[in-house]
């Protein structure tokens, strides 16, 4: 079983449980990384208006994925810009089941 675990984190904290979760996993581990400098009030904004975001290249082909875990906080309404841009960028998905 190939297990992928991804995280964007603004402070590092989120990043460090979404490791610790890939370690205990025994799986492969993204850090979702802005493009340009992470400022926090505008993420937010981004988010709350559904506006693009950039991100740094990184694994997005789940062609030999059997499982993908995206770690995220609860901090906002909304799922990050950058963890958006990662979802819509991702490759490879066809006939991987989601959770019921």
């Amino acid at each position: 079983m190939n297990v992928l675990v991804t995280c964007f984190s603004a402070s590092g904290k989120i990043g460090g449980i979404a490791e610790a979760l890939a370690n205990k996993l025994d799986a492969q581990y993204v850090n979702i990384e802005p493009s340009i400098g992470f400022l926090k009030g505008i993420d937010s904004m981004r988010s709350y208006f559904k506006l693009k975001a950039g991100i740094k290249p990184c694994q997005t082909d789940l062609s030999d994925v059997d499982h993908l875990v995206i770690v995220s906080t609860a901090a906002t309404a909304s799922a990050s810009s950058y963890i958006m841009k990662y979802a819509s960028s991702l490759t490879n998905c066809e006939g991987k089941n989601s959770p019921q």
